[in-house]
């Protein structure tokens, strides 16, 4: 796995930012995949529903459990389509996880060399929008 994030990271950084951000995000076609993927991600990560929080087990010396919802887990993951789907779904995006972090806060914390790019995007838009 991290000789996979190590060549992701690498591809990367050989691509102008813009880039990164189209081509991190792979175009699903009609409401039906966009349905798909967010069910898939739902059962790949034990969630029932969009709303619903989860217990995330964290080092016990450095880090504590932290409470997440699919919005914060999408987001910290990078998985733009993932999180398209959720914000669609009606998730809140002023959600905040138990240690106070929003989904916008544990992207930019994940983001490596633009790997979170399109994550970024899409909640900082969608923010703009809810703030209005």
């Amino acid at each position: 796995r991290l000789w996979l994030k190590r060549r992701r990271d690498q591809t990367l950084r050989e691509k102008s930012p813009r880039q990164s951000a189209q081509s991190a995000m792979p175009k699903l076609e009609g409401a039906k995949d966009k349905e798909g993927h967010l069910q898939d991600f739902l059962r790949k990560h034990k969630f029932e529903d969009v709303n619903e929080p989860q217990v995330r087990a964290g080092c016990i010396a450095f880090r504590p459990q932290e409470i997440l919802y699919p919005i914060h887990l999408a987001a910290k993951l990078g998985d733009a389509l993932a999180l398209q789907a959720i914000i669609d779904a009606g998730a809140d995006l002023t959600k905040k996880t138990s240690r106070g972090r929003s989904p916008l806060e544990l992207a930019a914390g994940a983001d490596r060399n633009g790997s979170h790019a399109a994550v970024l995007s899409t909640l900082a838009l969608d923010l703009k929008i809810v703030d209005v």
